[in-house]
Parts: structure tokens; C-alpha cells; sequence
């Protein structure tokens, strides 16, 4: 195989510079053809770009050349004339197998709110807010496999850190799927859940729940996290991933109501990647403020100090804080 050599002859900067600047056009090809689903066209079989063209209903040689684009990002093989999936194009993206990677279709919205990242740098905020509860069904359905495909993967190292004696009424509030809570209640057979998100969203919440078979043990409510209660007498309220979406002062309240949603003896747990004190590493977080900007109206991308100095402003103490083996943060509070 003839060796790749470097795409632009330049010092090693101005090389790194280039790099990133092409990059999305790698980003783009893989979400093309996972839009198009060419990895489950193929499965475990092999197909011509005539034959997958012909089952998309597609040009030929527009198909073609994204195919050999996935051959040259090493997502699919060539024998001749037939394509097939690498092992890790037939492993993570294929629909039905064990790995397979849901939470890509989601990022295909969030691709078309990084092309206004320019004039939401100049406004400071998006130019489209778009949270759960704007989003269509479709929208919907593909943002909570994102969330619960993520989930899943989290949820045993969570589980690790955390240990939950006497713990009899949890509330997941912001729940998404509900995945975290409800492995909860499967290890936890004792505990009362209640899961809680927006109508549209506790709507495919239920479906999560009734595959797993949790329907008596689950309360469900629909609402909104500011103007609607959420119960009392819980002894753990979960947040993940949620304070990130809202501003500094809508983050205030919403932790005043979980305080007051709290038994006397009851905790909070925050589950969120964080920015370092000087908001500019790890990557991962740095893009996602990014992300917060282009997507929401007034959220952000949390440090460690920013959720203490809330949870304190709430009259939460003792406050603890686990880093996990992922890069997130759980963050725990004491009423």
C-alpha cells in the first residue's frame, strides 16, 4: 500500500493549522453516509456504488466518489467494483448491532447550528435556540438515542462511584431517556423513581421505560423544570447534563427547587463535564461552550467553582466531587 504522505509540505504548524481547517469535510462524509445509512445498505454483505445508488435512488457517481471517500477514511473496504464495511464501520454502524452508534444522526442537527457559529460569536447567542421542548418528533426521537446511547456507556462507571443506602424516592429531573435512573431501579428494585422532562419529551421517556420493563415502578411527569413542581420528600434528585443548557440565574432557581424538593437528609446529583478555571481546556468542553452558544439562548459550559458557588447560594453543604474515568464530573450536595 503506497504510504500517505503529508498533505502539505510546511513546517509542523502551519500542517496542524491546515488540518483543522479541513477537517469538517471528513466530519461531513461520515454524517452523509450515515444519513444515507450506506453501512447498514451493506451490513455484512458487499455491494457495487451501482447497486447502493440504485437502493438509495441516487446518482451513481455521486454515491461512488462518498464511497471511496468512507475507503479512504477507512469506514469501508474495496475489492474491485464492491464495497464493504471495515470492522469498525460494520460494528458501530450498522442499525440492530450491540455497538451500533445512535447518537450520530443527532449530530447532523447539531452540524446545521455550527454554520451560524460565526454570527452567534458576534451576537454571543444563538441565532436559534433550540431546546427539547421546540424540537418535532423526529428531532426528538433521534436526540434521546444520542442521549441514551451515551448514557449507557457512563452509567456502569457512575454506578461505580456512587452507592445509594437508604435512598427510597429518587427524582431524575431533565431525564431524557431515563437511563441512568432507571439501571437505578434495576439494581435497586426498592426505590421509587420519578422521571421528569418536558410532556414532549416524557412521551418517548415512556417508551424507554416500557422496554425495560419498569412501567409499575415508574412514575412519569411532564413539565417544565422553572414553572412547574416537582414533588417533595425525594431523597436524590439527579441533574446530568442538564445546568449547561440554562443560564446562571435560571440554574439558581432550579436548585433552590430541588433543595426544597429534598427530605431533610437529602442530596443532589450534578452529573456534568466541566470547564477548567481558566474556560479554556479540556477540548471537549471548550467546543461544547461552543456548542451552548450556537444551540441555546443563555447556557454554558460549567466550571467546579461555578456549580459550588451554586449549590452554596442554594444552602446545599458538604460538598463532594468524584472526576470519572470519561472526563465528567459528579458532583454531589448535601441539604
Amino acid at each position: 500500500m503506497r504510504k500517505e504522505k503529508s498533505l502539505f509540505k510546511y513546517d509542523e504548524l502551519t500542517n496542524k493549522v491546515m488540518e483543522q481547517s479541513i477537517g469538517f469535510t471528513k466530519s461531513r462524509v461520515l454524517l452523509t453516509a450515515y444519513e444515507l445509512d450506506i453501512f447498514s445498505i451493506l451490513a455484512d454483505t458487499s455491494k457495487t456504488s451501482d447497486e447502493v445508488a440504485q437502493i438509495l435512488n441516487g446518482n451513481r457517481q455521486g454515491v461512488e466518489r462518498l464511497m471511496n471517500a468512507l475507503v479512504a477514511l477507512n469506514l469501508l473496504e474495496k475489492f474491485g467494483k464492491a464495497y464493504k464495511n471495515t470492522k469498525a464501520g460494520y460494528s458501530l454502524l450498522v442499525k440492530g448491532n450491540p455497538h451500533y452508534m445512535a447518537n450520530l444522526k443527532y449530530m447532523t442537527y447539531i452540524w446545521n447550528n455550527w454554520e451560524n457559529l460565526t454570527e452567534s460569536v458576534l451576537n454571543g447567542t444563538s441565532l436559534n435556540p433550540l431546546l427539547p421542548k421546540d424540537f418535532d418528533h423526529e428531532q426528538l426521537v433521534d436526540y434521546l438515542a444520542a442521549e441514551n446511547w451515551l448514557a449507557n456507556l457512563h452509567i456502569p462507571e457512575i454506578l461505580k462511584i456512587c452507592k445509594f443506602p437508604n435512598i427510597e424516592r429518587i427524582l431524575d429531573l431533565g431525564c431524557g431517556s431515563g437511563a441512568l435512573g432507571l439501571e437505578i431501579v434495576k439494581q435497586h428494585p426498592e426505590v421509587n423513581l420519578t422521571l421528569f422532562d418536558y410532556p414532549n419529551v416524557i412521551e418517548i421517556t415512556e417508551e424507554y421505560v416500557n422496554k425495560k420493563g419498569l412501567d409499575t415502578k415508574v412514575q412519569l411527569i411532564g413539565g417544565d423544570i422553572f414553572t412547574d413542581e416537582y414533588g417533595k420528600g425525594y431523597d436524590l434528585i439527579i441533574l446530568s447534563h442538564v445546568l449547561r443548557n440554562y443560564s446562571v440565574l435560571d440554574n439558581m432557581n432550579v436548585l433552590r427547587k430541588v433543595f426544597d424538593a429534598l427530605t431533610k437528609d437529602g442530596k443532589v446529583l450534578i452529573h456534568e463535564y466541566l470547564l477548567d478555571e481558566s474556560r479554556d481546556k479540556p477540548e471537549y468542553s471548550s467546543m461544547l461552550s461552543l456548542d451552548m452558544l450556537v444551540s441555546t439562548e443563555n447556557g454554558d459550559m460549567l466550571t467546579e467553582t461555578d456549580i459550588w458557588l451554586l449549590l452554596k447560594e442554594a444552602m446545599f453543604s458538604n460538598i463532594e466531587r468524584e472526576l470519572t474515568d470519561f472526563g465528567s464530573y459528579l458532583i454531589i450536595g448535601h441539604k
